[in-house]
């Protein structure tokens, strides 16, 4: 974890706020994670981080940006997060009743990896105050690992009063 805090402060050293996939690249390493996508047919998740100025920090937790966007089918939790909590996140939303088992040819999500997943953004939400909003949204699983086929973030404003 501390070597993806020194990553954010060298990217809160840049001028710009908003930060794609490709600029990411190694904080996302840094936090374990892997880039692109398995090839086992894997299940689209989405996974966040985002700060609100009543709550602080909110992870939420869906599959798929569309699930999420079309129905609001997902999950939010406050941080510090426990691993119940975790396990609550991934087994609220509607479509994991089906998603979680095999559903058609689509390879389910390792559980086990998401919850480490959700303890990474939980912990960093409690070591840090720069971050606006974490989106990871093409995620996907394989045995071992976490695989972002698509992320950004967007940085706090140096000055604002936000959070």
């Amino acid at each position: 974890m501390k070597k993806s805090l020194t990553v954010l402060e060298d990217l809160q050293t840049e001028k710009k706020l908003i930060f794609n996939l490709e600029e990411l690249h190694n904080f996302f390493i840094s936090l374990g994670f892997k880039i692109g996508k398995p090839q086992n047919n894997p299940t689209e998740l989405t996974l966040g981080l985002q700060k609100d100025f009543l709550f602080g920090y909110v992870i939420f937790f869906g599959f798929g940006q569309q699930s999420i966007d079309i129905w609001n089918d997902c999950s939010y939790r406050i941080p510090p997060l426990e691993k119940k909590d975790a396990k609550e996140m991934v087994a609220q939303p509607i479509a994991s009743k089906i998603l979680l088992d095999q559903y058609k040819n689509l390879t389910p999500p390792n559980v086990e990896t998401l919850y480490k997943a959700i303890d990474v953004l939980s912990k960093l939400s409690t070591q840090q105050e720069c971050i606006e909003k974490l989106l990871l949204e093409e995620i996907y699983t394989d045995n071992n690992d976490l695989y972002i086929n698509n992320g950004s973030l967007e940085l706090v404003s140096k000055g604002s009063s936000n959070g």
